[in-house]
C-alpha cells in the first residue's frame, strides 16, 4: 500500500501525491465526508450528584477518586470543583496562622508585629527540628473547620489537630501534640506510643461455666424453672429407691445374722414355752 501526502483540493477533489511524484485524484463524495467529520467522545452515562454536594465533600477533604468513589459522578465534573475548594481551604489554613497569640516572651523582638499562631508553632516545630512539615484544613458538616498539622519529629510522624472557628477567629488544641505545641513555656517531649507487656495465661486452667438466665428473659426463666422442677423430681425418685434399697439390705442383713447365730451354736435357743411343753 502507497502512502499518499495531500496536495490540495481541486474542482471538488482531493489531489495528493506519492514518494515517485505521481499525482492521485480522490473525489470527495458524502461518504468521504462523513467518515472525516469528527465524532464526539463517548460518554458514560454516570447518576446525576449535585455540585453542592461535590463540594462539600471536597471540602470535608475528600480527593477527586474519594467523591467519585463514594457518589459514582463523572470524574471531569468533580475535578471542575477541585481547584476552588483547595484554594479555599489553602486560605483557611492562612486565616488560622495569622491569629494573634500571646506568648511570655516575643519570638522575634524585632519584629514589628505581635506574635501569631502560625509564628509560634513554626518556633516549636524549630525547636523540635521537625521534618516534612505539611499544613491543611477541612470542614466538618457538624464541627466546623479543622486545622491539621503533619511532621516528623524524633523519626515519628506526627499530627496535631485544633478546631477553628473562622467567624471569632479562634483555636482550641484537639489532639495531644496539639496541646503540647500550643503550651508556654518549655517544650514538652511530644511522647511515642507505648507497648505495655500482657502477662500470658494457660486456657486449659479456665473451667466454663453456664451463664445464669436474665432477670428479664422470661423464656430463659421458665426454662430454668422447668429443669429445676425436673431435678427436685428425679432427686426424690432417687431417694425414693434409696431407701427401698437400704430397707431391703437391712432385712437381708438380719436374715444373715440370725443364720449366722444359728451355725455359731450347736443347739437352738430354748424357751421358757418348750420347758413347759416338756412338763
Amino acid at each position: 500500500m502507497q502512502e499518499l501526502r495531500f496536495v490540495g483540493v481541486e474542482d471538488g477533489a482531493v489531489i495528493a501525491t506519492n514518494e515517485d511524484g505521481e499525482r492521485f485524484r480522490l473525489v470527495v463524495d458524502e461518504g468521504l465526508r462523513e467518515a472525516l467529520r469528527p465524532r464526539p467522545a463517548a460518554r458514560t452515562a454516570g447518576p446525576k450528584v449535585a455540585p453542592r454536594l461535590i463540594q462539600q465533600l471536597i471540602r470535608a477533604g475528600s480527593t477527586v477518586d474519594d467523591v467519585v468513589e463514594r457518589t459514582g459522578a463523572d470524574p471531569e465534573l468533580v475535578a471542575r470543583f477541585e481547584g476552588p475548594i483547595l484554594a479555599e481551604r489553602g486560605y483557611i489554613v492562612e486565616q488560622a496562622r495569622a491569629v494573634p497569640v500571646r506568648v511570655a516572651q516575643p519570638l522575634d523582638p524585632l519584629a514589628g508585629e505581635g506574635a501569631t499562631f502560625g509564628g509560634a508553632i513554626d518556633d516549636r516545630l524549630e525547636q523540635l527540628e521537625a521534618s516534612g512539615v505539611r499544613w491543611d484544613a477541612w470542614r466538618d458538616p457538624e464541627t466546623g473547620w479543622h486545622i491539621g498539622l503533619d511532621f516528623v519529629a524524633d523519626d515519628v510522624t506526627r499530627n496535631a489537630l485544633w478546631k477553628f472557628d473562622a467567624r471569632t477567629r479562634t483555636l482550641e488544641a484537639v489532639s495531644p501534640a496539639a496541646i503540647t505545641l500550643s503550651q508556654q513555656g518549655e517544650l514538652p517531649p511530644l511522647g511515642g506510643p507505648h507497648l505495655r507487656a500482657v502477662e500470658t495465661f494457660s486456657t486449659d486452667s479456665v473451667i466454663p461455666v453456664a451463664a445464669p438466665p436474665r432477670r428479664d428473659d422470661p423464656f430463659a426463666a421458665a426454662e430454668s424453672g422447668r429443669a429445676t422442677t425436673h431435678e427436685t423430681e428425679n432427686l426424690l425418685e432417687q431417694l425414693r429407691r434409696r431407701r427401698g434399697e437400704r430397707s431391703a439390705s437391712s432385712y437381708d442383713d438380719e436374715a444373715e445374722l440370725v443364720g449366722g447365730l444359728d451355725d455359731d451354736f450347736d443347739e437352738p435357743l430354748r424357751f421358757d414355752d418348750e420347758h413347759a411343753a416338756d412338763d
